[in-house]
């Protein structure tokens, strides 16, 4: 079974919610070994992610580039 959003097709219909201080990248990746079909980054505010903070940049990192990946930005 698969779900469509958009343009995006994922083969596992199960997401991982943005948490934040939960969703950081080894969970994440622990995640996506579990056989989720899209992984969101942990909730990111834009003002940190227009300063490029290493904190934030580290927040938002990607998993890997074959991996369906989000990011929750917080338009505060």
């Amino acid at each position: 079974m698969s779900v469509k959003i958009g343009s995006i097709e994922l083969s596992m219909p199960v997401l991982l919610a943005p948490m934040s201080g939960v969703t950081d990248m080894p969970f994440r990746r622990l995640v996506k070994r579990q056989g989720a079909g899209l992984v969101i980054s942990e909730m990111i505010a834009s003002q940190a992610m227009i300063r490029h903070t290493r904190q934030t940049m580290k927040m938002i990192e990607k998993i890997s580039r074959r991996t369906t990946n989000g990011n929750a930005i917080s338009w505060v």
